[in-house]
C-alpha cells in the first residue's frame, strides 16, 4: 500500500503574500520571482524567509542570486543524480534552501539539529538535548538557549508542547 501523501504547495499570491508578510518586504516582482525559484514550496519559502530575516542586508533578490548561484554549485556536484532523477526539484529546492541556512549556524547547532534527525520528527523533549549538550562537554546552561534560538530563527525546528521541539519530516 502506497502511503505517499500528495505534496502540499501554496498558491503563486499566498506563497507570495507569505514572503512579503514575513520577511517585511515589499518587493512583489522580486517575491514572485524567488517564490517560482522555489517551486512555492512551504518548507523552502519558511528557510528563505528566516535567513532574509536573520540577514538584514539580504532582499529577496538577494537570496534569490546566493539561491541560484548555490543551486549550481550544487548540481555541479550532483549532476549523475539530477540526470538519473534521483534527485528532484523539491528536494533539490529544499536541499539549496537548507544549506544556505546551514552555512549561517554553528557546528555544534548543525549537530544537534542532526541528532534531532535520528529521532522522531516531533515532540522531542529538551531533557534529551540538554542531556546531550552535557555528555558531549558543553555547558547547557550557556548554549542551550542560543542554538535553540538559532534553529527556531533559521525554521529548522519549532516549539511544541511542554518543553518539547519538532522539525519538518523532510530534515
Amino acid at each position: 500500500e502506497d502511503c505517499a501523501k500528495p505534496l502540499e504547495v501554496f498558491s503563486l499570491p499566498d506563497a507570495v503574500d507569505f514572503l512579503c508578510k514575513v520577511t517585511k518586504q515589499q518587493d512583489e516582482e522580486a517575491a514572485e520571482n524567488l517564490v517560482e525559484a522555489l517551486h512555492c514550496y512551504p518548507l523552502a519559502l519558511a528557510i528563505a524567509a528566516a535567513f532574509i530575516v536573520q540577514n538584514p542586508g539580504t532582499n529577496m533578490a538577494k537570496y534569490l542570486a546566493l539561491f541560484e548561484c548555490k543551486k549550481i554549485t550544487l548540481q555541479q556536484k550532483e549532476m549523475a543524480l539530477v540526470n538519473k532523477g534521483v534527485l528532484d526539484n523539491y528536494k533539490e529546492t529544499v536541499k539549496t534552501t537548507l544549506e544556505l541556512s546551514l552555512n549561517e549556524i554553528s557546528d555544534l547547532a548543525i549537530d544537534m539539529l542532526n541528532l534531532m534527525s535520528w529521532l522522531h520528527h516531533e515532540n522531542v523533549p529538551s531533557s534529551l538535548l540538554i542531556n546531550w549538550l552535557a555528555k558531549t562537554g558543553h555547558d547547557p546552561d550557556f548554549e542551550f538557549g542560543d542554538i535553540i534560538s538559532t534553529l527556531k530563527q533559521h525554521s529548522l525546528i519549532t516549539n511544541q508542547a511542554d518543553d518539547r521541539y519538532g522539525m519538518h519530516q523532510v530534515l
